[in-house]
């Protein structure tokens, strides 16, 4: 019989490996979004945006 805490502890490790693995893909395409738009932003004089956008993953 399957022990029920090994179950829970199998379905978060799952969650968890999802979690990082999806921030961390968003975290590079904002990142080559932001590298491109930044420079744009700070030749108008606008805030970076890497700025802002590391503030809201921080």
């Amino acid at each position: 019989m399957i022990d029920w805490i090994d179950w829970g502890k199998i379905i978060y490790l799952k969650q968890l490996v999802k979690r990082i693995f999806l921030k961390d893909v968003v975290l590079k395409a904002v990142q080559h979004s932001v590298q491109q738009s930044s420079t744009l932003a700070e030749s108008s004089g606008g805030v970076p945006l890497n700025r802002i956008v590391f503030g809201l993953w921080g």
